[in-house]
């Protein structure tokens, strides 16, 4: 064979990861971004060189695969404008192939061509000349020493127990391609096994419901906390002012005797969307709530700050925003309020017809300070320990109350956005919480063993002024005034209620009227 220009494998590695580097400069739009990128690229340019004194074949097949994948990502990243997440390569998997192909286009092969093809035939025909063991182990150190250093230069933090994944972590990872490229496909290829194994055996919901007056107009909005405790809140009756924005909120209705099915919140997550009922073993068999709106012409938006895409699959929906593409875009990072523009967006484009909006919170996941933004942290000092235990229970129970300020801020702001819609919207979380009782901390204790403060949980009605005039709010509110909010009340109801107050009629009477808050007494 012959060869162009030598390198050695250093050099080669240098230069093509370099390359590689420039070519996201065309989805990254900005310094930062690029700043952000120089970390993952160092680290690939590390495992090159390892790579590289395997085989040099080895090597050239590893960089010309990222050339390939790195073009790819990025066309559609530039053009599009889209953020290379597991739910987008998720429904590549399980979609027709059709759909994908319809993503084929000229300007495709075009910068294919440009920006794969030609550096791809260049790495081939450059003569890479081996280093020695002791040079690749030291630059090895090298790379991965300015890696580290840079990861602290920006404010990298390290992932502890009970830890959400630092946002900086994802927005360096979605500012260099193919690494997103390959971190969402393993990612979407885990999720599609769990859909596979647990989802797609649901029996679907064709001709089993219908609406009461298929032409009424309908916004509906769902709140997913998560590990928030009703009894924190100042409207179940907690001494502390915790919630007063939502007290001060007409058409509210909170149940202070609330419990979850569950303790962990993808268990919890299928009682609550299935007709599932808390005594049964947690594994769908029937099509969630969000199918049977979908089947009756409801536009489903679903925004999440959690990484649950083979559930989210089970939902249904027409449009997915997952946590990945959310922190990657927001400065805010894993705070419910990187939420919100995605929230007042999707509502600002509502203008009539049926529409539901779910939003998946992290509420008031440990560790609790990194939850909330400064202006929340109302009651001092806070825990910011990984260990709860090392805090002093004053400290566990401020930083734990400041999340509930931050929720009970962030709900107020949704209906805030609804009050001149005909909109109704739900507000629970997915469990509890431990915060030291008995010497217990978190969640996810097995149900037959876990406390009741790990079943506790917020569940919270309102309506608007005009959705209030509804049969179904007007059935709700009879309810109420009969059995109180001190009624007890569970996951249970959550399926047949949303159907219920959504006006919608179930043919084969899957809507239970005992669970169904909205039904006539």
């Amino acid at each position: 064979m012959k060869y162009g220009r030598s390198l050695n494998t250093f050099f080669f590695v240098l230069f093509f990861v370099c390359y590689i580097w420039m070519l996201n400069c065309f989805s990254n739009d900005t310094f930062g971004n690029m700043y952000l990128a120089v970390v993952p690229a160092l680290l690939y340019a590390a495992i090159g060189l390892a790579v590289g004194f395997a085989h040099r074949y080895i090597l050239k097949l590893y960089i010309c695969l990222s050339i390939f994948l790195a073009s790819i990502a990025v066309f559609f990243k530039w053009r599009y404008h889209v953020t290379i997440t597991e739910d987008i390569l998720l429904s590549g998997l399980i979609n027709d192939t059709n759909l994908t192909s319809e993503m084929l286009s000229f300007p495709l092969f075009a910068w294919m061509v440009l920006t794969a093809l030609v550096p791809m035939a260049l790495c081939m025909r450059t003569r890479i000349v081996k280093i020695s063991l002791i040079k690749t182990v030291s630059l090895f150190f090298i790379l991965l020493g300015l890696a580290l250093v840079l990861a602290w230069s920006q404010g990298y933090q390290e992932r502890k127990r009970g830890q959400i994944r630092d946002y900086r972590q994802i927005q360096a990872l979605s500012s260099f391609s193919p690494v997103d490229l390959l971190y969402a496909f393993k990612k979407s290829l885990k999720a599609y096994r769990q859909l596979q194994k647990e989802y797609l055996d649901a029996k679907k919901t064709k001709g089993a419901f219908g609406l009461l007056n298929p032409e009424d107009d309908r916004l509906i909005v769902l709140v997913i906390g998560e590990s928030s405790r009703g009894d924190h809140f100042e409207l179940n009756g907690y001494h502390r002012h915790t919630s007063p924005k939502l007290m001060s909120i007409e058409h509210l209705y909170s149940f202070s005797h609330a419990r979850s099915c569950d303790t962990l919140t993808i268990r919890s997550m299928q009682y609550m969307f299935s007709p599932l009922q808390c005594e049964e073993e947690a594994h769908v068999k029937q099509a969630s709530f969000v199918q049977v709106l979908h089947s009756l012409g409801y536009r489903v938006e679903l925004y999440s700050l959690q990484t649950l895409n083979a559930f989210y699959y089970y939902l249904g929906y027409d449009k997915l925003v997952s946590k990945y593409a959310v922190i990657s875009k927001q400065p805010s990072g894993t705070k419910d309020i990187s939420l919100l523009s995605y929230a007042r967006d999707a509502i600002a484009s509502y203008h009539g017809g049926k529409k539901l909006i779910v939003l998946h919170t992290l509420g008031s996941h440990q560790i609790y300070s990194d939850r909330v933004a400064l202006q929340y942290k109302k009651f001092s000092p806070v825990c910011n320990s990984n260990d709860p235990a090392l805090c002093s229970k004053e400290m566990l129970l401020n930083s734990y109350d400041n999340t509930i300020i931050a929720i009970d801020d962030f709900v107020s702001s949704i209906i805030g956005m609804l009050k001149n819609k005909k909109a109704m919207l739900v507000y629970l979380s997915d469990h509890g919480e431990s915060l030291g009782e008995n010497g217990m901390y978190f969640h996810g204790k097995p149900r037959s063993i876990a406390p009741a403060e790990q079943f506790n949980i917020p569940f919270v009605f309102w309506f608007s002024e005009t959705y209030s005039t509804t049969r179904e709010a007007k059935n709700f509110q009879k309810r109420i005034q009969k059995k109180s909010l001190d009624m007890p009340i569970s996951h249970d109801y959550l399926y047949h209620s949303i159907l219920g107050c959504s006006g919608v009629v179930s043919k084969s009477k899957s809507i239970e009227k005992q669970l169904n808050l909205c039904s006539e007494e």
